[in-house]
């Protein structure tokens, strides 16, 4: 489903995405390692990551007022760091 929903948020924002298909690992901490699902192409030379998630009927309170469940914010954070990201 990861690449239909990124698909969808391209077609949405208008964003490039681009499909990572590898582990990264970090230049310097080579225990810290990332699997994106995607790179999002922002135009002006910034680069994002999209993580692409899926969840049933029994988990919406997890994702309630707009919010995003602690341990996938986590996880971004970490991939983050190990691509040297800055946020936006």
């Amino acid at each position: 489903m990861e690449d239909l929903a990124a698909e969808i948020f391209s077609v949405k924002t208008g964003l490039k995405v681009h499909p990572v298909r590898k582990m990264i690992k970090h230049t310097l901490f080579l225990f810290m390692l990332s699997d994106v699902d995607s790179f999002i192409d922002f135009g002006d030379g910034r680069t994002g990551i999209l993580e692409c998630k899926t969840t049933n009927y029994n988990c919406q309170n997890k994702w309630a007022n707009d919010s995003v469940p602690v341990n996938y914010e986590y996880q971004g954070r970490h991939y983050m760091a190990v691509m040297n990201l800055d946020g936006l």
